[in-house]
């Protein structure tokens, strides 16, 4: 049974980067790409028109390149001391949110771990009975 929790566990971590990514991508199409998509067309096309298969085909291939866009900028940004100073005041900022905080620099963190190296950090993660008899913590098994 023990083994089958470690599985389960492990195959989550895996996952769980992924479905993070889908959910923000999903949030920045649904709050930018779409109104803006939504915005060209409906001045370009009548509401007739707009109902058409291809035509909400374009709508949404419009706002997937415009939130690919933004993206990009964003990343192209981040590389320059304007970028800088926005990340730095936005980091700032959260830091002071609860709740928020803590996901945002555990998922940093996380990030910052796997990015920042060239080659396998962990060899397989593994649960430790930790703080208390009975409690669970995930470890990663290195060196």
């Amino acid at each position: 049974m023990k083994g089958l929790r470690n599985a389960f566990i492990s195959g989550f971590l895996l996952i769980a980067p992924l479905g993070v990514t889908w959910i923000v991508v999903k949030f920045l199409l649904d709050k930018i790409g779409d109104p803006v998509g939504n915005l060209i067309f409906t001045t370009l096309l009548q509401a007739e028109v707009m109902n058409l298969p291809l035509v909400r085909f374009g709508v949404q291939f419009v706002s997937t390149v415009i939130v690919v866009v933004i993206v990009t900028l964003i990343g192209y940004l981040s590389n320059y001391v304007l970028g800088k100073i926005l990340v730095s005041t936005f980091e700032r900022f959260i830091d002071r949110v609860p709740f928020v905080n803590s996901v945002y620099n555990t998922v940093k963190q996380i990030r910052d771990t796997f990015s920042k190296q060239k080659k396998s950090v962990f060899q397989k993660s593994v649960l430790v009975e930790y703080p208390r008899k009975g409690a669970y913590a995930l470890g990663f098994l290195t060196g």
